[in-house]
């Protein structure tokens, strides 16, 4: 029993000793970014952490995290190691998310170009809907909703990335979440040009046309609007279908 009580103690104390070394290192990884960014620094902060104890050490920690706001460790560290590595001069096709967008985003708009070149893609095939066409016609219409719909996707998250860079707010999770947003703006796109066209189009005057290319670029570029409008409707249903009490 006291050999057990001996090492769960050594165990933790390596925890701590690490737990600190990190903080520091995050703390001067903050220190550095703020000074290189102009950005202005708490009075009470001391530059230099290596005297300070545990309590001055995590105050100033904070007082540090908060002053670069929305910036955190993480997205420096990130931006830092995988964009302006100064290790390596990295160009375009060297950062993964980047290389990946550009590609998505030309193979897309080149999509769009190509199918739209078919004498089966037009406005009044366009208009007819899902269950109004078949064969080859539905295919290449259907193709040609989903192209644009990737293509106002891919709009917005470059725009988004490119947001988060400059702000330094880019993390792991943004580049691990594109997929999925890739995905449910094509599905979003898609549905709100094929299945909310006409409350979407209802809104607005005779004179603004609104192609179903229109509302599948836009329900690509704001996923969040088509869940609104789904979200609105399984509400209205169940406000409907819940008796009063």
């Amino acid at each position: 029993m006291k050999n057990t009580t001996v090492d769960i103690d050594n165990k933790l104390a390596s925890v701590a000793k690490t737990s600190l070394e990190k903080l520091k290192y995050d703390y001067d990884l903050m220190l550095d970014y703020s000074i290189k960014r102009g950005i202005p620094l708490p009075k009470q902060l001391i530059l230099d952490n290596s005297k300070l104890n545990n309590d001055e050490l995590v105050s100033n920690y904070n007082d540090l995290t908060n002053s670069i706001l929305p910036t955190t460790v993480e997205s420096i560290t990130y931006i830092n190691n995988y964009m302006f590595s100064n290790s390596a001069v990295k160009k375009w096709y060297q950062i993964p998310i980047y290389s990946k967008s550009l590609f998505i985003s030309i193979l897309a708009l080149l999509a769009v170009i190509a199918i739209s070149l078919s004498p089966d893609v037009n406005n009044e095939n366009l208009s007819k809907g899902l269950l109004a066409s078949s064969g080859k016609t539905l295919f290449y219409n259907l193709s040609f909703i989903c192209s644009s719909s990737l293509l106002g996707v891919m709009f917005y998250s470059m725009k988004s990335m490119n947001e988060k860079i400059k702000s330094y707010t880019l993390t792991q999770v943004h580049v691990l979440e594109l997929n999925s947003v890739i995905l449910v703006g094509v599905i979003s796109g898609f549905l709100i040009s094929e299945v909310f066209s006409s409350i979407v189009t209802s809104g607005f005057k005779d004179s603004v046309v609104i192609t179903k290319m229109t509302l599948s670029i836009l329900g690509g570029f704001s996923s969040d609007a088509i869940f609104s409008i789904l979200q609105g409707l399984v509400n209205k249903i169940k406000a409907l279908l819940t008796p009063s009490l």
